[in-house]
Parts: C-alpha cells; structure tokens; sequence
C-alpha cells in the first residue's frame, strides 16, 4: 500500500508497505467431529431456558392460588358481614298460657322483686346473690 499525505502545500508519498498474509477465516477441522463446545453451549442455554420456564409457571401458580385463597375469603367475609347484618335480637316477653290476664300483673310484680338476685337467663338452679 501507499498513502499520499498534503503536508504544507506539498503532497509526499509514503513508501510501499510489505504485503500482508491474508487468510480466509478458520481453516475447516482436520477431521470432522462433534463440536463439543456448541454442544455444551446449546445444552446449557436448553436447561437455562427450562429453568426459566420452571420458575415463571410456578410463580404464576403461586399468585393464582393466592388470589383464589384471597377471592374465597372475601366472598366468606361478605357471607358473614350480611349474615351478622340480618341477626336481629328481638326481646318478646313470653307469657303463659295457663294464667289468665288478670293474674299476670301480680306476676310481673314478682318478677321485679326478685329480678335483682336472679336472671331468667341463668343456667344456674340457684339464685345470684347481690352484688354489693
């Protein structure tokens, strides 16, 4: 090769430079054989991929469970929150039927008498004694 350079006003001309060997890529293997560096490559980047999809399907798996497990116990604790919603505590005084009305005023009357010490309630045979 040679180059032609502008130094100044003149142009100089450089010297031939020696000729360059060239070759023209990787001379084929003397014998043909496995490519055992290919092979490796090629298995790994499989088992590579395959642990990638091992992992993205089990974490997939993962929050589909959850966000069923958290789905269920919504729809439990609405169940609950309008079940609690309807529980209505209604206090019906029961009277009765072997006394007529007339006597159920002095009943009452007795009731409120010993209402202090004892409750209607109670699982207890005995009456509760006042608290002081």
């Amino acid at each position: 090769c040679r180059y032609s350079v502008l130094l100044g006003r003149n142009w100089r001309n450089s010297d031939r430079s020696l000729p360059v060997a060239v070759t023209r890529g990787i001379p084929p293997p003397s014998s043909p054989g496995v490519d055992w560096p290919l092979v490796l490559g090629s298995f790994s980047a499989a088992v590579l991929f395959l642990f990638s999809l091992v992992f993205v399907v089990l974490v997939a798996r993962r929050r589909v469970n959850t966000a069923a497990v958290d789905k269920k116990r919504r729809q439990e604790d609405k169940f609950w929150t309008q079940r609690h919603a309807q529980d209505r505590v209604i206090a019906v005084p029961v009277r009765s039927s072997s006394f007529p009305p007339e006597e159920w005023s002095s009943r009452d009357s007795e009731t409120e008498s010993r209402s202090s010490l004892w409750s209607p309630l109670s699982t207890f045979t005995t009456p509760m004694s006042p608290i002081h």
